[in-house]
């Protein structure tokens, strides 16, 4: 199953990966969906909008004809932001959602009660919408990671904040970041930048632990089961499958 966001009608859309077929569409915002997240186990799936909320089901883990994918009672609502969502992460295990917004913070919700727990500011001392976050994650042990791109001057920062709010560890990148993955031991996680530089990096301190370099632009990036293999999807329109030693 695909899911598909950033439709004109505002939908949500799963497509079947067996013959292509357009299984259900989801219609829970007044705006364009403009990010999706599952969670680790596949229970929860979370939307964000361009209308700046976010809505959560849960999904059916068999479907049919008669079944959609998703439970449409279970429908909850999620607000706090003052600007269009641009990444959202949940984590079932800890019952949490992160989102991020253009108005510059980060939102997190209790993943079944939908209460609002607390705003996380990457940036202090910034005015509001002078940097986006662009990417969000949560990881294994409940730690939160940001990815934020500041305007004027120019700045690409990751902020990793614990699940109080706390801010742990910064460090500002020399380049900016396409696309982050997070190795499921939640020690490490994988960055491709614009250098066409793939990093491993600390989950712990943000530092460098090994990189190399690739032949084309990489704007996506995923792992295989059993992380033997990363799969990179390329400007040019092909995948690049490495193995991991």
């Amino acid at each position: 199953m695909v899911v598909t966001v950033g439709a004109w009608d505002q939908s949500a859309n799963f497509i079947s990966t067996l013959d292509s077929k357009l299984v259900h569409s989801v219609y829970s915002h007044h705006d364009v969906v403009t990010c999706v997240a599952t969670s680790e186990d596949n229970q929860w799936i979370v939307f964000g909008s361009r209308d700046s909320t976010l809505t959560s089901f849960e999904l059916e883990q068999t479907w049919s004809d008669s079944v959609p994918p998703i439970r449409t009672r279970s429908l909850q609502t999620y607000s706090g932001h003052d600007d269009e969502v641009t990444a959202v992460a949940v984590n079932s295990d800890h019952g949490i959602i992160a989102s991020a917004s253009k108005d510059g913070t980060c939102a997190i919700h209790s993943l079944r009660s939908g209460e609002y727990v607390r705003g996380l500011f990457p940036l202090t001392g910034e005015v509001p919408h002078a940097f986006s976050i662009k990417m969000v994650d949560i990881t294994v042990d409940g730690r939160i990671l940001l990815y934020v791109e500041r305007y004027a001057p120019e700045e690409y920062v990751l902020v990793l904040f614990s699940i109080n709010g706390k801010i742990l560890s910064q460090r500002t990148l020399p380049q900016k970041l396409n696309c982050v993955l997070q190795a499921t031991n939640g020690k490490q996680i994988i960055c491709v930048d614009s250098a066409l530089t793939i990093s491993f990096v600390s989950l712990d301190t943000l530092e460098t632990l090994s990189q190399f370099g690739t032949t084309d632009t990489v704007f996506s990036i995923a792992k295989t089961k059993n992380e033997q293999n990363l799969v990179l999807g390329r400007y040019d329109g092909n995948l690049l499958v490495l193995s991991v030693n």
